[in-house]
């Protein structure tokens, strides 16, 4: 497999949620409809919790299906995901079939991954993307279920064609990863036709390197760059590599610098292990071993075996010349460290 294909370990089963993405939007012509239609619209959070409140003492589910997320999210209320599982049951008990997945989802993240596969499994034989998406992403990762690429994609690829946009990305993904160029690209396409980041940061990645498609540093830099504006970290560590080497673009390193600072600060251990060194060795920042040593900390417990390599290489390296009090203080840093993850996909 060429090495450009991994795909992170780290993602394991990514729900991307912003904006108003995964409400149940007004179906009529009626005045409520079309005012919801134009909250979700605008993502007026507020207004779009004022309004499902209407729909659900209505009695439409998908007005429960909508106040779950915003209890989900903590948009236009404050978050409470124990609010959040009650409107979908709500949602659930009215025949609303997405609801399941969004209960699944929850379920998941408790890591109760039996009672999630026996809530969505019923809707994805029904023909439900939603749910077929969130049992292809157990798949993918092994949750409750023995870990099968293949499952996985018999899945993502029936939410696929039904447009569920993370199921295409994360279709184009696996395809990548098996190294099926065309159809990889093909789904990753899709994604990144409804703006999906993680789609746009492996068409780059396809581009970078020529998988499939005649290699295009340039094109892969504006794939880079629109994941990494999104909040993705492992888009900025890539945008900052191509920065710094001037590949497909001109050299900054101002700009390397800052999409650095910012993979680093959103978890990616290969931007962890370059601040390190940067810290250490002085090249572009004043020398710092106390940042030095905090940063390969970080990197030296990634689940990326290189990255790991490496920190766990600087924290023997560096640890001798720290006080007893600097490496206390480093240690309690790492421990308390917490990934600024904050990915935008307004769809």
């Amino acid at each position: 497999m060429h090495p450009m294909t991994r795909i992170l370990l780290l993602i394991s089963l990514v729900w991307i949620t912003a904006a108003a993405s995964g409400c149940v939007t007004g179906k009529g012509s009626g005045a409520d409809d079309i005012a919801l239609n134009q909250a979700i619209e605008k993502k007026d959070w507020p207004e779009i919790v004022r309004l499902s409140r209407q729909m659900a003492q209505a009695g439409q589910p998908g007005g429960y299906f909508n106040l779950g997320r915003a209890f989900e999210l903590g948009k236009g209320v404050d978050q409470n995901l124990e609010e959040a599982k009650k409107n979908y049951q709500k949602a659930i008990d009215g025949g609303y079939d997405r609801a399941r997945a969004a209960m699944g989802h929850l379920l998941v993240t408790e890591k109760k991954y039996d009672e999630a596969k026996a809530l969505t499994e019923p809707c994805a034989q029904k023909g439900v993307g939603d749910c077929q998406y969130l049992l292809g992403g157990m798949y993918e990762s092994g949750l409750g279920v023995p870990q099968d690429d293949g499952q996985a994609r018999g899945y993502y690829l029936r939410a696929a064609e039904k447009g569920v946009t993370s199921a295409q990305t994360r279709l184009g993904m696996l395809l990548l990863k098996a190294e099926d160029y065309p159809n990889a690209w093909k789904w990753l396409q899709k994604g990144a036709e409804k703006k999906h980041p993680m789609a746009h940061y492996y068409l780059g990645v396809i581009l970078a390197n020529g998988l499939g498609q005649n290699k295009n540093e340039a094109e892969a830099v504006v794939y880079y760059r629109k994941a990494a504006e999104k909040g993705l970290p492992e888009a900025q560590y890539n945008l900052a590599v191509a920065l710094d080497q001037g590949q497909g673009v001109a050299p900054n390193m101002n700009e390397a610098w800052k999409w650095f600072n910012e993979a680093a600060a959103g978890g990616d251990p290969r931007a962890q292990v370059t601040l390190a060194s940067v810290y250490e060795t002085g090249r572009a920042a004043p020398k710092d071993v106390f940042k030095a040593y905090a940063w390969y900390s970080l990197a030296s417990t990634a689940k990326d075996p290189d990255a790991a390599r490496l920190g766990q290489a600087g924290v023997r390296r560096l640890g001798p010349g720290l006080s007893p009090e600097q490496k206390e203080t480093a240690e309690r840093a790492v421990h308390e460290w917490k990934p600024k993850r904050n990915i935008q996909w307004d769809h």
